[in-house]
């Protein structure tokens, strides 16, 4: 088992140990928020036909009129879901409706700003300027070809992709399982949201916390929360290691006399891969697996928890996803305080994160630090990754330094 491993070796190795899961067929009005699985084609060219960009008049005249404003006659109207089926001349004009089917041979769409009415003849209109050729018309296929994907295996369902898949005729998509993601929650400590602590008790705070951040990656949450007692803890950690995807401990994995978790699952047979990783906070990370199941321990401490979930869970979720992208970008901004930082630790302070007006990035920390003040995360909306190397002689990042940062993934919802 590895010890002191770096933060990207952990997540390389974390993310080795997983797969994506197997896909589910699910109607299209379902699929909101879940990841395609199979890419998806369009069975008909978008738009069918050639339609009419806006209100106004269709011509079939290529040459303009010698002068302008011109009087035309109008010979009907076409409007959208009644394709045009006569004939007119061609020194006359159609009406024409947003949307609404092109008739063959017109030259252009005059658009309604550029005519005004004949007061003397309903009949007929004046033209005040002429189109270029095919202007305001669009084209058959302009947004999708016949056979041509419409959205893509990986790509995580949003509104807009709705609309393209629906326009493309899918009403059913292939779509991957959501993964089931078990959450054990450890501590003689612990009593629920709604009961009030007593001596030397405290609310559950990682379990909601976590599990919201499952529900949130597009994941399903199993939770169970349990007293420092061996025979309860395997009870647990065998229940879902057999029903879920990937397990989280929340607690019981450090170097403490209470901290059972670890003891329970090497007694289980769990194939340790690493312990310990050189970041702030969840120094004591231990990761291993169970059969094909990853388990992940982070530490009892809210923050460490929280942090924990974003760099190691949520990617790994993704991945069992099929998404593309596992991890979540990062940018660079430019600190305006001096940062406390121990050098030779990856730091993942929680930040807040300012744009400024020529696009680049201003960055400050929330306040204290320390892993059990959940109030310095609920603040934030950004994580800023302070690297190993950072830090002088003072444990100080000073201000004006360039770092890197992430955004919180609910940050702009």
């Amino acid at each position: 088992m590895h010890e002191m491993i770096s933060v990207e070796v952990a997540k390389r190795m974390v993310l080795d140990h997983v797969r994506p899961l197997s896909a589910t067929l699910v109607d299209l009005s379902s699929a909101l928020g879940a990841t395609l699985a199979a890419d998806v084609v369009s069975d008909v060219d978008v738009p069918p036909f050639a339609n009419a960009a806006m209100d106004g008049f269709v011509t079939r005249l290529a040459t303009p009129p010698k002068s302008l404003p011109v009087r035309m006659p109008v010979h009907g109207e076409v409007r959208a879901g009644h394709p045009y089926a006569g004939e007119w001349p061609e020194d006359a004009l159609l009406g024409m409706m947003t949307g609404a089917p092109i008739p063959p041979g017109t030259f252009a769409v005059i658009q309604r700003e550029w005519v005004t009415e004949d007061e003397s003849d309903a009949g007929h209109v004046w033209v005040h300027q002429w189109p270029e050729p095919n202007q305001h018309i669009r084209p058959a296929a302009k947004d999708l070809a016949r056979g041509a994907r419409c959205a893509e295996a990986g790509e995580r369902i949003t509104p807009s992709l709705i609309g393209m898949m629906a326009m493309g005729g899918a009403h059913q998509v292939h779509v991957t399982r959501a993964p089931r993601i078990g959450i054990l929650s450890t501590g003689d400590e612990l009593v629920e949201v709604a009961q009030v602590p007593g001596p030397g008790q405290i609310r559950n705070s990682n379990g909601p916390t976590l599990s919201a951040q499952v529900m949130h990656a597009g994941a399903v949450p199993v939770g169970r929360v349990v007293a420092d007692d061996e025979a309860q803890i395997a009870e647990a950690v065998a229940s879902l290691f057999e029903t879920c995807d990937f397990v989280v401990g929340s607690g019981g994995v450090s170097v403490g006399k209470y901290d059972l978790v670890r003891r329970v699952l090497e007694d289980m047979g769990v194939t340790w891969h690493f312990w310990r990783v050189k970041q702030r906070p969840g120094k004591p990370l231990a990761f291993g697996t169970f059969g094909s199941v990853p388990f992940l321990g982070l530490p009892g401490n809210p923050v460490s928890a929280s942090i924990g979930f974003e760099q190691y869970v949520r990617p790994a979720i993704r991945k069992m996803l099929g998404q593309r992208d596992w991890f979540a970008p990062l940018f660079q901004a430019t600190l305006t305080q001096d940062t406390p930082k121990v050098k030779g630790l990856h730091f993942f302070a929680r930040a807040v994160a300012t744009p400024c007006s020529d696009g680049t990035f201003e960055i400050r920390d929330t306040g204290p630090q320390g892993s059990n003040l959940l109030h310095s995360m609920a603040r934030a909306n950004a994580i800023m990754h302070l690297d190993a190397d950072l830090g002088d002689e003072r444990r100080i990042v000073p201000a004006g330094t360039r770092v890197r940062f992430e955004f919180l993934p609910w940050t702009f919802q």
